[in-house]
């Protein structure tokens, strides 16, 4: 039995996937949208670079964390959810919108996952590294109350007197509100 010799010739390249995120921060680290109105918007942009040699790619998922109200899914849109990251190439901007339809608080919450994937890995490349990305938000009704509650009674009168009543409006929320008074449409006969 002949053993047969054969030399192979490795070649090996380390590189580093480096991906830089610019995000505006609040006071905790976290993306920070405040507190707005259910029904409002809110919108911030991020800046992704690729610091790397090669190309890579990013993909956003949001996950379910927990909130006070609701489903996480619905208030946050990530736009371009993912794209490829040329290497060498200026940031590319993306936008996360928060648009509340209920009551929701979110205090440095990692909900917003970030996959970096190397596109020289194998077919379809590999996830090298997944980036949490705390948010905190925070959405409210307007609460306010009315005194007197209704009906507002003026008691027995005199045809053509006029008497004042005081109708006190008093924020109970977190956030300034308008309001609008006019006069009611004639009583139908």
């Amino acid at each position: 039995m002949e053993l047969l010799r054969a030399a192979v010739v490795l070649s090996v390249e380390v590189y580093d996937v480096n991906l830089s995120i610019n995000m505006p921060e609040g006071p905790d680290g976290s993306l920070e949208f405040g507190t707005i109105n259910v029904l409002d918007n809110k919108k911030h942009v991020l800046s992704l670079k690729n610091k790397g040699l090669y190309d890579i790619e990013y993909s956003f998922k949001l996950t379910t964390g927990s909130a006070k109200r609701g489903d996480l899914e619905s208030p946050f849109t990530v736009r371009p959810q993912g794209a490829v990251l040329k290497a060498s190439r200026p940031p590319v901007k993306v936008e996360v919108l928060f648009h509340p339809t209920t009551e929701v608080f979110l205090k440095s919450k990692p909900i917003l996952l970030c996959q970096v994937i190397d596109l020289k890995s194998g077919q379809g490349g590999e996830t090298v590294a997944t980036i949490p990305v705390r948010v905190s938000a925070r959405a409210v009704y307007s609460k306010y109350s009315i005194k007197p509650a209704s009906p507002i009674d003026f008691g027995a009168m005199v045809k053509g007197t006029k008497k004042n009543q005081v109708l006190i409006v008093e924020n109970k929320g977190t956030l300034n509100f308008k309001f609008l008074i006019h006069r009611a449409p004639p009583l139908q006969r």
